[in-house]
């Protein structure tokens, strides 16, 4: 039925369309060992104008190695060739048919609940009284797995529910039931299956206060629970955000999906808080003021990327300033260590001015303080890293647009350097 449902929809098509093409240049080096490789990437998106019947979208390309593949290289490949097709979204869905809101089947992300990406069809219905419900299912997409980026054996299924309770109230539940041969980044062989289950709460009482809680839990054992809190005075610019985020229980080996940071081992239980404030100072300054505090139950559980600290930070924002400067940005951050493997009483600076020389030039510089970050080297983390980066952005003519970017990364490790050159036509 459902593809009977897009042809018909598409045989009264009065089509709308726009897109893309981009070719990418990528240069990246690290004491003795470089790199060079080129990406090549088309995207349209269509759709009914007329009536928004119905849409569709695509976006794929290539990956060329231009000085071939090598193993034995930080920077290899995970495939061992010079070129590599990608095809990231191939997707058509129609509105409005039977009892279905929307109804898409392809290559698709979904983000409702887990981020999910995989290649099969997502049913969204009308809603029922104050009920709305969903439906999908296909094979997970895994694009550093094969050119393809699915594997026959895996799939996935879920399904959600929203309710309205009150004008003021709204719950959600999620299932999601996934298998995967291949577990982890530890690339351990097997299947996997998970289910994993959602329930969500959003609360507005007034335009000036939200709230939001959320719960997870696996089929075999509790995940985490978060809550945020939003408040504001508009006619005084000033808002204030609060957030809470609690690891009930170690989190090992799932399937790849929920658990993308596996390099980092076991995650123990942790509680994470953070706070700031919010202001606008007249029609060109913005200021943030805050802090967090990431709380392991025991000290010595720390693993890479799961850290005790705690951290301060004040940003200070400015734009559409006189003397073509579009904007300014600088954040002064403090951090504490509190386990056993973080320095104490680390101070951090990030900075960027973006500069308008010509109408059709921006010009932006600046610098990055990361208190740990992803090292290629050593498939680990480095920790104090510094960033500098240069980057301009050129509108060449109406449909054609030019980027070049370096940045420079200084960790306790080596140093890193990496130069992009984009050209974007749209049409």
């Amino acid at each position: 039925m459902i593809p009977i449902f897009l042809l018909t929809s598409f045989s009264h098509a009065q089509p709308s369309f726009h897109g893309s093409l981009s070719n990418r240049y990528k240069f990246r080096t690290a004491g003795s060992q470089a790199d060079h490789d080129l990406e090549t990437i088309g995207a349209l998106d269509i759709n009914d104008a007329s009536a928004d019947k119905w849409f569709g979208s695509f976006e794929g390309g290539g990956r060329f190695d231009l000085d071939g593949s090598n193993a034995d290289s930080t920077f290899a490949s995970p495939f061992d060739r010079r070129a590599a097709g990608r095809l990231y979204r191939a997707y058509a869905g129609v509105n409005d048919v039977s009892v279905f809101q929307t109804i898409k089947v392809g290559r698709q992300y979904q983000f409702d609940f887990e981020a999910l990406y995989f290649d099969g069809a997502h049913l969204l219905m009308k809603p029922i009284s104050k009920c709305t419900f969903q439906a999908f299912g296909g094979v997970p997409v895994h694009l550093y797995e094969n050119q393809l980026g699915f594997h026959p054996g895996d799939w996935l299924a879920g399904s959600a529910v929203d309710v309205d309770a009150l004008p003021t109230l709204k719950l959600r539940g999620d299932y999601v039931h996934l298998r995967d041969r291949a577990s982890s980044f530890r690339f351990t062989s097997g299947d996997r299956e998970d289910d994993l289950f959602g329930t969500t709460l959003w609360w507005t009482p007034s335009p000036k206060f939200n709230a939001m809680s959320r719960f997870t839990s696996f089929a075999d054992d509790v995940r985490d629970v978060t809550l945020s809190l939003s408040a504001g005075v508009p006619d005084k610019n000033f808002r204030v955000q609060f957030d809470a985020y609690r690891l009930l229980h170690r989190e090992d080996v799932r399937v790849i999906d929920w658990d993308a940071y596996s390099i980092a081992g076991t995650y123990e239980p942790y509680t994470e808080v953070s706070l700031k404030f919010s202001k606008d100072i007249g029609e060109h300054f913005t200021a943030d003021v805050g802090g967090s505090a990431r709380l392991l139950d025991e000290e010595q559980i720390a693993s890479p990327f799961n850290h005790g600290f705690k951290h301060a930070f004040v940003f200070l924002s400015a734009f559409d300033l006189p003397w073509k400067i579009v904007s300014v940005n600088a954040t002064a951050d403090y951090y504490h260590g509190e386990d056993n493997t973080l320095k104490n009483d680390t101070f951090g600076g990030s900075f960027s001015l973006t500069h308008q020389p010509f109408p059709f030039l921006d010009v932006t510089a600046g610098t990055a303080y990361y208190l740990y970050r992803f090292n290629l080297f050593t498939g680990d983390e480095s920790d104090d890293v510094q960033t500098y980066f240069l980057e301009a952005n050129a509108k060449l003519r109406k449909d054609l647009k030019a980027r070049l970017g370096y940045e420079f990364e200084d960790n306790a490790i080596d140093q890193f350097h990496s130069l992009n050159a984009r050209l974007v036509w749209s049409f």
